[in-house]
């Protein structure tokens, strides 16, 4: 039995990594309620508005979305995910508050590829010398 199976998780999950990420957790069982990721944006000439991908795989695993505007409403983010024990962060473009970052029971999770610190500069991911 997978000890994450009891677990409520939100995924916070961005663009390029989040929805490789999200998808090799599900691999392995790990299946979040929730994804936090930002709003649908106006693309291409007709400006029609477009999901972000990780909400597409949301929606096709039948997974709920949540796109705050912003992480500044507390008492709206609090209202939203309080009741969540975990959050995962992959890639998300926004800087979390401390608050925030502390609210579940479980705290929270930063996935990045970087070999960080072992591999500094402008650009960790790419950074090949150690």
């Amino acid at each position: 039995m997978n000890i994450l199976n009891n677990i409520k998780i939100a995924y916070f999950g961005g663009e390029p990594l989040g929805v490789p990420v999200l998808r090799e957790l599900m691999e392995c069982g790990i299946k979040p309620e929730l994804i936090v990721c930002n709003p649908d944006k106006p693309s291409g000439r007709g400006h029609k508005l477009t999901a972000p991908p990780i909400k597409v795989c949301a929606e096709e695993n039948e997974i709920a979305v949540f796109q705050p505007n912003s992480l500044k409403d507390r008492e709206l983010l609090t209202e939203k995910l309080s009741s969540y024990d975990l959050f995962v962060v992959v890639a998300y473009n926004h800087l979390m508050p401390k608050w925030l970052i502390e609210l579940p029971k479980y705290k929270t999770i930063n996935v990045h590829p970087s070999m960080l610190p072992l591999r500094r500069g402008p650009n960790p991911i790419r950074s090949g010398g150690g």
